[in-house]
């Protein structure tokens, strides 16, 4: 199951040479992770609750095109992969056209908050991703 996040960039997501900075591709893609996470009903702030935390291990990301003030974005996040401790999306930033913007590869891990060592994704999570 994917999920969409519009998005409409604003002035201060604009760097000096006026088009989106770099930085705000990377944080509209964490907002559509959480709108993913929540969309399967397993909100980040329950992570917690269960005694677990995630936490980004790798983003491979490609910047295709420029993006400007007012520009109406989508966040497209789909699982595609999972193991014992991580995961993985595809995520893909599109503009109005349905042009693709950038583009990512995020792996995730499961982290258990007392030791803060890897452990298993949980089952609420594992079932979400396609199997192998």
């Amino acid at each position: 199951m994917e999920s969409l996040l519009d998005i409409t960039v604003c002035s201060s997501d604009i760097d000096l040479n006026g088009h989106l900075n770099h930085v705000r591709y990377v944080e509209f893609m964490e907002r559509g992770r959480k709108a993913w996470y929540e969309l399967i009903h397993f909100p980040l702030e329950s992570f917690h609750s269960e005694g677990i935390m995630t936490s980004i291990v790798n983003i491979n990301m490609n910047f295709r095109r420029e993006c400007h003030e007012h520009d109406a974005l989508q966040v497209v996040t789909k699982p595609v992969k999972v193991g014992r401790s991580s995961y993985v999306f595809d995520q893909t930033i599109i503009n109005s056209d349905q042009l693709v913007c950038a583009d990512a590869h995020v792996t995730c891990v499961i982290m258990d908050l007392a030791t803060r060592q890897s452990t298993s994704v949980p089952d609420k999570l594992r079932s979400h991703f396609p199997s192998e």
